[in-house]
């Protein structure tokens, strides 16, 4: 039996999961996907805030979801939103059981 190398479609989706893995521990209060289109082709990065967010949270700055064409923009997008809400006091942990 010999070894066969992956393919590139296999390489893609084990680069694709390191990120979401690697995006899920830096940013544990957000729920971050891959868009796959119904043909299968990839069209960027979601993010949303496990918790729902309080009207004086929303006027701070804070955004409920986010999405982006690339995992850098994304990541960008959501160390932005850690900075916001850092200026004003509020927590950016793991809150999927708890609120901001």
């Amino acid at each position: 039996m010999t070894d066969q190398e992956p393919t590139v479609l296999e390489r893609v989706a084990e680069l694709v999961a390191q990120q979401l893995s690697v995006l899920g521990q830096t940013y544990p209060a957000w729920q971050i996907r891959r868009i796959i289109w119904p043909d299968g082709t990839p069209g960027g990065w979601w993010a949303t805030r496990y918790a729902e967010l309080t009207p004086a949270q929303r006027a701070a700055g804070l955004i409920p979801s986010i999405a982006r064409r690339d995992a850098i923009g994304l990541m960008m997008e959501l160390a932005v939103q850690d900075e916001i809400a850092h200026q004003n006091g509020y927590a950016t942990g793991d809150v999927r059981a708890a609120s901001l």
